[in-house]
């Protein structure tokens, strides 16, 4: 079977008309998500000294696993939670530090400034 080509479409004045493709029809703008914030914190999270709290806690309970009859599961994902948590911990501790040391450093440049 021969595969003929299109014919060629005229307008009103004489000019080709492109024909239409199936790509150009589906390119149309995609649509926008809501950004979702990257890492969501539990309220009980939100300050250091709390989180520090549920660690111990949570510490507390895989000591005392054997006693309280605790799953296996429950006490695998706690250790992966641990460990998380426990990351978490020293960043905001080492975010809290830069924080405090940018603080002092302005500090100390306003008070600089102000003695000249």
């Amino acid at each position: 079977m021969r595969e003929y080509p299109e014919p060629v479409l005229l307008d009103s004045r004489g000019r080709k008309i492109p024909p239409k493709t199936p790509q150009k029809e589906e390119a149309k703008k995609p649509v926008k998500k809501k950004k979702e914030p990257k890492f969501l914190i539990p309220d009980w999270a939100t300050e250091l000294s709390a989180l520090v709290n549920q660690v111990n806690s949570l510490d507390n309970l895989m000591k005392k696993a054997q006693h309280l009859e605790l799953s296996n599961e429950f006490l695998d994902q706690a250790k992966e939670n641990m460990i998380r948590m426990k990351k978490e911990i020293k960043f905001r501790q080492q975010m809290e530090e830069e924080a405090r040391l940018l603080a002092e450093k302005k500090a100390a440049e306003r008070k600089k400034n102000k003695n000249k």
